[in-house]
């Protein structure tokens, strides 16, 4: 009888618990079968290992019918507080306590207390000029300027009659 055999025989017979001990068994000689990953998904009784398993099968085949089905079926339980029951009472009672007053001052009140009297609020300050790059207009004319200039400029190399006016700028320099 293989182990796979056997485990199945386990959880038909109600032997949980042995079934999942032969199926790590299983698992941890041949981490990549997927027949045990889903029949372990099957013995086990917590969600999140249920869902593990199956995340294993479509980690190996991402488009098994079967584990895809149960992902979707699978609920696990949101995950608690954190804080451990012993301490559930001493949170409840401290939850319950009022508030003691702050001897401190208020956020505001301290920030003022650190800055000097002769200060208040600081105005504003004055709008500073704006550079070519942070004028829209300017920086939009300057960008014209150089396409139009680079059109100029390719016109002339690639038109015969360019190519003509530029030979007799160039032949007005060696003279």
């Amino acid at each position: 009888m293989s182990d796979l055999s056997m485990a199945i025989t386990l959880l038909e017979q109600g032997q949980r618990e042995e079934a999942v001990r032969e199926l790590e068994a299983i698992l941890r000689r041949d981490i990549d079968n997927i027949a045990a990953w889903r029949l372990l998904a099957h013995a086990l009784d917590d969600p999140r290992e249920v869902k593990e398993c199956y995340e294993h099968v479509l980690r190996l085949n991402p488009y098994d019918p079967e584990a895809i089905e149960a992902l979707r079926n699978v609920e696990v339980p949101e995950p608690t507080s954190g804080v451990p029951p012993f301490f559930s009472e001493d949170l409840v009672e401290l939850e319950s306590l009022p508030a003691e007053p702050s001897s401190e001052p208020p956020l505001a009140d301290a920030i003022s207390n650190l800055l000097p009297e002769d200060e208040s609020e600081p105005e504003s300050a004055p709008a500073s000029p704006r550079g070519w790059f942070e004028n829209d207009t300017l920086f939009f004319l300057l960008i014209l300027a150089v396409i139009g200039i680079l059109v100029v400029i390719v016109l002339l190399v690639t038109t015969p009659q360019g190519v003509a006016f530029l030979q007799s700028i160039l032949n007005l320099f060696k003279d």
